[in-house]
């Protein structure tokens, strides 16, 4: 008999055409949080993504960023892992395209960069909205059922101006 323990997880994506990594979901067991290990799982993630970054024939990704509880910034246990990496929040309003038709899209997340990760230091206090709109149509564009609240978050994006900010 094999014995499997799973300690922690993350879910990823590449966006290959920006070169920026994205963050869906990261979550460690609850006796196994506070140990390093979602450090670990994050460290990993970026491992792959440079390795990914490096076919390109770029150093490394650009940055990270992630989607987030609106109520970030309370101080709960789950939110203490984003606060560590220096996750900002992104000054517009963001919208989490319904995953599949028999549900709702989701209004309680806020999307943001992480600054503090060892080999993909965002060390800027803006993005620009070009860049913000290339990470989003790339994460949802494949999904047409997406595209109204893509089109929505691009007009909200626009109307801020070419530059968004980052905020705590």
């Amino acid at each position: 008999m094999n014995l499997i323990i799973y300690y922690g997880g993350i879910i990823f994506d590449y966006l290959s055409k920006i070169n920026v990594g994205l963050i869906e979901y990261i979550a460690v067991s609850k006796e196994y949080r506070k140990k390093g290990i979602a450090t670990k799982i994050l460290n990993y993630m970026v491992y792959i993504l440079n390795k990914e970054s490096k076919k390109k024939k770029l150093k490394r990704i650009k940055f990270i960023c992630g989607e987030v509880e609106k109520d970030f910034g309370k101080k709960q246990e789950k939110h203490y892992f984003w606060d560590k990496y220096g996750f900002k929040k992104l000054e517009f309003k963001y919208i989490q395209p319904a995953l599949d038709e028999n549900k709702k899209n989701v209004e309680i997340m806020t999307f943001g960069i992480m600054t503090k990760i060892p080999n993909a230091e965002f060390e800027k206090k803006t993005i620009s909205s070009s860049l913000l709109k290339e990470i989003l149509y790339e994460y949802y564009g494949k999904d047409e059922k997406a595209k109204a609240v893509l089109d929505y978050m691009s007009k909200e994006i626009d109307n801020k101006g070419s530059l968004i900010n980052l905020i705590n």
